[in-house]
């Protein structure tokens, strides 16, 4: 599960998250702080901007899911001698789900959210934005739960696949 393909995508997902969830959190501040500009431009603005980071994550979340059923196949054996061995569906769905997706999901996840804030502290991207970013701890820490139940959601079609594997097809297909 050490994919350096799932990393970097669970990269770009935590950093598009971040990105969206901050610059929209930065015009609701703006237009509430009584800045007269046209309503309409703003939610046009800010749904284009959540629709592009919005993408990048599908994207990247369709090819998380194609790396974790990969993952699944290739570990079929080892999944096999663990249902073989007594282990529930639960079990599995935890090994699969938690361990193996959160283990390999959570540096990435980490590393994103950080170059996304820093990124959004530069002069570049509050020119890019238009507007004063207002990055605060709240929404940063509420991205990262959003990220993490975005993994794990990622994470549920190949679980349950692993969950219906059966250990005598799977040992006797190896």
């Amino acid at each position: 599960m050490k994919s350096f393909a799932m990393r970097l995508q669970m990269f770009f997902i935590a950093a598009a998250f971040n990105l969206a969830v901050c610059i929209g959190h930065s015009f609701r501040e703006w237009v509430a702080g009584g800045v007269a500009v046209n309503p309409k431009t703003v939610f046009i603005s800010v749904g284009y901007i959540n629709c592009c980071f919005g993408a990048v994550a599908v994207v990247c979340a369709l090819g998380c899911v194609g790396i974790l059923l990969t993952n699944v196949l290739r570990r079929r054996k080892e999944l096999a001698v663990h249902i073989a061995s007594g282990a529930s569906g639960r079990d599995v769905f935890k090994l699969v789900a938690l361990r193996w997706t959160m283990q390999a999901a959570m540096v990435p996840t980490l590393l994103g959210l950080l170059s996304s804030t820093l990124a959004l502290r530069l002069p570049l991207a509050q020119s890019w934005v238009g507007i004063p970013i207002v990055l605060s701890p709240l929404w940063i820490a509420l991205s990262f739960v959003g990220i993490i139940l975005f993994t794990f959601i990622v994470a549920l079609y190949p679980a349950m696949r692993a969950i219906r594997l059966g250990a005598i097809e799977a040992l006797a297909a190896q």
